[in-house]
C-alpha cells in the first residue's frame, strides 16, 4: 500500500536553507552539501552573520538550541572538548564534517569561527525526516486504518514523561515509549506528518521497523574456532566461560543437553519453534550429545529472549545493564537495505554507552533482491537498518569450503559504507534442535552465531590475560577483519570477497 506524501513539494535535488542571512565565505575552502535521506542539502557557510538572537523557537528546547553545525576542517578531540567546556555539544556525526549539536547557552561566533566552524542551522524539517516518508514510500505494515504508524526519535534532554505530555498536549496517539533509546511509537494522521516534524521535541522521524523475518535457509574449524578451544590439555580451551550471549530469536531453546547448566530461558516464551535452537547450537553448543556437532563457545552462559525489532526491549537493555550479557545474535532480516535508521542509531549508541557489548546481525538472504540502492539486485540488499550500524557486525554467508553463498546479501551500505563486515559458514550447519535432537540449518542465520561465537571466544581469552577485565567491542571487531586473508579480488570492494581469516573463517575485501 502506498499513501499520497505531503512532500510531493519538497525539491528532492540541491537547495539551500535560507537561515539567518549568509554572508561571503572568508575561509579557503568551499562549504560541502550533505546527502541525507534523499536529500542534497547545501550548507551555506554563515558564521560571519550569524546570531543566535535569530534563532527559531522550533530548534530551541528547553533553553537548548538544536541543529546542524559544519566545519572547515574534521575537529580534533581537543576542539570538540573545547566546544563542549563552552556550551556546545557535537551529538552525532553527519557526512562532511558536519554534526548535529546542541548547544546549551549563546557562543559567541567568533570563538565558532576560531574553532573552525562555518556554518550554524537549525533544523528544518527535511533535516528531521527519512527518506521513505518524505517519498510516500509507506508499506502496509506501517499502517493501521487510516493512521500512519511513525517511530520519532526525540531529543536526550528530554524525559519520557516530558514527551509524554508533549504529545498529549497536541493530540498525538502514543502507542509506546520505551524508557531507553528516546524513541517513541505514535499512530498520527498521513497529512499531519509535516506539522508534527515541526515540533521542536521531534529530532527524527521514520514509519516503523517492516516486520521480522527469520533469515535461515563443518563451521569450527573454517571459523578457526578450534585452535582457541583445542579440548587438549595444555592447548588453548577459551570456550567463552564467563561471557554472557544473548540468543534474541524465536522462543525457548531446547530442552537440548548441549546446554546443561548454561542457558536461562525465563525470558522468552514459545515453543516448537526451531530457529532459535539452531542459532543457539552454533553460537554455544557444547556437543554434549555428539561432540561432531559442537559450537563454537562452549562455555558461554546463554540467555534467550525473543526477538524484538527495536532493541529497546526490557529483557535486551537490562541484560546489558546488569553486565550479564556481552554479545547479542540476531539472525532476523526488516525489510530492504533501509540505510541508517532510528534502530541503527540505537545499536550504535548501545555499544557508545557499553563499550564492551557487541551486536552480531545475520546481513540477509536477499541477494538477487533491487533494494533501490541504484546499481540492480546483485547490491545494496543488506537486509534491515539495524545492520547498517557502524558498531556492529553484519554477517555474510559462506558453505563449508569457504565460498559464497548464492544467496548471501551484498553492501554497500546506503551510504557507502563495507557491509557485510565479515563471512562465516552458515550453509548446510548440523545445529542443535528441540528435545536433545539435531537439524539440518543454513542461511546468514546460521552464518552469523558462528561470528558470536568465535567472539565469546575472543573475548574469554582477553579477559583471562587482563585479569577479568572486558574488551571491547571494537577491538574484538578489529582483530576479526584484521587479521583475514584475501581470497578473491583482492583489496577493499563493495561485493563480499572472501577471505580465510586466522581467527574467524573469512571476511569480505576490507
Amino acid at each position: 500500500m502506498t499513501l499520497t506524501s505531503p512532500f510531493n513539494s519538497i525539491v528532492k535535488t540541491t537547495f539551500s536553507f535560507l537561515i539567518i542571512c549568509f554572508s561571503t565565505f572568508s575561509f579557503s575552502q568551499d562549504s560541502y552539501p550533505i546527502d541525507f535521506q534523499g536529500d542534497i542539502i547545501t550548507m551555506d557557510s554563515n558564521i560571519d552573520s550569524f546570531q543566535w538572537s535569530e534563532y527559531p523557537l522550533s530548534s530551541i528546547v528547553k533553553n537548548k538550541f538544536t541543529g546542524w553545525i559544519q566545519f572547515a576542517q574534521t575537529p580534533t578531540y581537543t576542539v570538540q572538548q573545547e566546544l563542549k567546556a563552552a556550551g556546545i555539544t557535537l551529538e552525532a556525526y553527519l557526512p562532511h564534517r558536519t554534526y548535529a549539536f546542541t548547544a546549551s547557552q549563546e557562543i559567541s561566533p567568533l570563538f565558532l569561527k576560531q574553532k573552525g566552524v562555518i556554518t550554524v542551522i537549525p533544523y528544518d524539517n527535511r533535516m528531521k525526516l527519512s527518506h521513505d516518508l518524505k517519498n510516500e514510500t509507506i508499506g502496509d505494515w506501517a499502517i493501521r486504518g487510516d493512521k500512519v504508524l511513525i517511530q520519532i526519535q526525540y531529543f536526550k534532554t528530554l524525559t519520557p514523561e516530558e514527551i509524554s505530555v508533549n504529545l498529549k498536549n497536541d493530540s498525538i496517539e502514543i502507542l509506546e515509549i520505551f524508557s531507553t533509546g528516546h524513541i517513541v511509537i505514535v499512530a498520527i494522521d498521513n497529512d499531519s506528518i509535516n506539522a508534527i516534524a515541526s515540533h521542536n521535541y521531534v529530532q527524527y522521524m521514520d514509519i516503523i521497523i517492516p516486520p521480522s523475518i527469520k533469515e535461515d535457509t563443518d563451521g569450527r574449524g573454517l571459523h578457526r574456532s578450534n585452535n582457541l578451544d583445542t579440548q587438549q590439555v595444555g592447548g588453548r580451551n577459551y570456550t567463552g566461560a564467563g561471557i554472557g550471549v544473548l540468543v534474541r530469536d524465536d522462543g525457548i531453546v531446547g530442552p537440548h543437553i548441549d546446554f546443561e547448566g548454561r542457558i536461562d530461558n525465563t525470558q522468552a516464551s514459545g515453543t516448537g519453534q526451531t530457529h532459535g535452537d539452531g542459532v543457539a547450537g552454533i553460537l554455544a553448543g557444547a556437543g554434549n550429545l555428539n561432540p561432531e556437532n559442537r559450537g563454537m563457545a562452549a562455555g558461554s552462559n546463554v540467555y534467550v529472549s525473543n526477538y524484538a525489532s527495536s532493541f529497546l526491549d526490557g529483557t535486551t537493555t537490562s541484560l546489558i545493564a546488569s553486565g550479564d550479557v556481552q554479545i547479542t545474535n540476531s539472525s532476523y532480516g526488516n525489510g530492504c537495505n533501509a540505510g541508517y535508521t532510528i534502530t541503527a542509531n540505537t545499536v550504535d549508541s548501545q555499544i557508545n554507552s557499553t563499550p564492551s557489548l557487541l551486536h552480531v546481525f545475520s546481513a540477509g538472504n536477499s541477494n538477487g533482491s533491487d533494494c533501490g540502492y541504484g546499481a540492480g539486485g546483485q547490491w545494496g540488499n543488506i537486509t534491515g537498518g539495524h545492520k547498517q550500524g557502524k558498531n556492529v557486525i553484519a554477517t555474510a554467508n559462506v558453505n563449508d569450503d569457504g565460498t559464497l553463498a548464492g544467496s548471501s546479501s551484498n553492501g554497500p551500505a546506503t551510504d557507502g559504507r563495507i557491509k557485510p563486515d565479515i563471512t562465516a559458514h552458515g550453509q548446510g550447519h548440523i545445529s542443535t534442535d528441540e528435545d536433545n535432537g539435531y537439524l539440518s540449518f543454513g542461511g546468514t542465520s546460521g552464518a552469523a552465531p558462528g561470528i558470536a561465537g568465535v567472539a565469546a571466544q575472543l573475548y574469554d581469552a582477553y579477559q583471562t590475560i587482563a585479569n577479568g577485565v572486558l574488551p571491547e567491542s571494537a577491538l574484538i571487531k578489529a582483530i576479526m577483519l584484521n587479521t583475514a586473508n584475501d581470497v578473491g579480488n583482492t583489496g577493499s570492494g563493495f561485493s563480499i570477497r572472501l577471505g580465510n581469516c586466522k581467527w574467524v573463517e573469512s571476511c569480505e575485501n576490507y
